[in-house]
């Protein structure tokens, strides 16, 4: 799916998001990079596959392939509903893909961001629309221990999100409760 525009696009976003952590930038130069990222996130079509991009990319800094996840992250968790069945294979297939390669990077955080796009697609599809999911995990952990360590991320990160649910409503029902007492 990544035409010439993504990897375009990915280049451009890189130079910015290199900008905006550079310390011999302006103020200036840094905020109007800073918007450029966040202007993309919000209102690009190309989000996803600008971020698989430049995640994907071993060209790319670790900032730059930092700030992919989280486009990607961004699409499944504000867009899923209004993007085609298409793009959300896509996605899941790519994410999967790259949890199946070990990731990224070593780094814990790249670890972690990786796994946030996963459980956020697993929030949104599991079981009904991905009955493979739990075999596909199953699969990744036999590739070695960095996929098995992303597949146990993925799942302290989705009962740690199912947990934060239960107490707020527990809390609101709480609330709810103690205001009639």
């Amino acid at each position: 799916m990544a035409g010439p525009d993504v990897a375009a696009l990915a280049a451009d976003l890189a130079r910015a998001v290199e900008l905006t952590m550079s310390p011999g930038a302006s103020q200036q130069d840094r905020l109007r990079a800073y918007q450029a990222c966040e202007s993309f996130k919000e209102t690009s079509p190309l989000c996803a596959e600008a971020g698989l991009y430049l995640a994907a990319g071993t060209q790319h800094s670790l900032i730059s392939r930092h700030f992919g996840l989280q486009l990607m992250e961004h699409t499944v968790k504000y867009r899923w509903t209004q993007i085609s069945q298409q793009e959300k294979i896509f996605i899941k297939e790519n994410a999967m893909k790259l949890l199946s390669a070990g990731g990224i990077s070593e780094e814990s955080h790249m670890k972690d961001a990786l796994s946030r796009v996963i459980v956020e697609m697993v929030k949104r599809e599991w079981p009904q629309q991905w009955p493979s999911l739990l075999s596909e995990l199953s699969e990744a952990c036999s590739c070695g221990e960095v996929q098995t360590e992303l597949v146990l991320l993925v799942f302290l990160r989705l009962v740690e999100d199912v947990a934060l649910l239960q107490v707020r409503n527990n809390s609101l029902h709480n609330f709810s409760s103690n205001d009639y007492v």
